[in-house]
């Protein structure tokens, strides 16, 4: 059996002025300027990762639970403002490979809640069999638990080549 595993930021989506747009607003409520390219520093970076970094390198007293708990908040609510579409091409494939039977799932590191907002957002939650998100591992990427997971789901075996 074949299936198509998709990441959702950077490749349904452009996220990043969404990320970025959130993490300067925390990090400045919390009286931390950072440039851009500090904060671009952490493209792939699991929010839980980032955060504990950015608590050692600036002795930050905040329980990381609650910053991440403000971030999903945060962003949550921008999505709904911001006027966003699918990565170019991206509905013209789900379509032909919806068309072929093959199925489709979403390996994301990023929140189940906010991976659902998106595909809600872009109307596209129609073509996906699954979705695996950080919520569902202990391990986030590049630890390859989220996709085995999606196999498991799929009853596959996952290739090794």
């Amino acid at each position: 059996m074949e299936c198509v595993i998709f990441d959702m930021d950077g490749v349904l989506i452009d996220s990043e002025p969404l990320h970025y747009r959130v993490d300067k607003m925390l990090t400045e409520s919390l009286n931390i300027d950072l440039s851009k390219e500090y904060l671009d520093s952490f493209i792939g970076y699991s929010d839980i990762a980032m955060w504990q970094k950015l608590k050692n390198d600036f002795q930050l007293e905040i329980n990381i639970s609650v910053l991440l708990e403000s971030q999903l908040v945060l962003k949550l609510q921008l999505l709904q403002e911001w006027a966003c579409e699918p990565i170019d091409g991206i509905l013209e494939l789900l379509t032909e490979l919806k068309y072929n039977n093959i199925p489709m799932c979403i390996a994301s590191s990023s929140p189940r809640s906010f991976i659902n907002a998106v595909l809600k957002k872009l109307k596209i939650s129609k073509f996906f069999h699954y979705i695996v998100s950080g919520d569902d591992v202990k391990h986030s990427k590049p630890d390859p638990a989220i996709f085995l997971m999606v196999c498991q789901l799929l009853q596959i075996e996952p290739a090794t080549s």
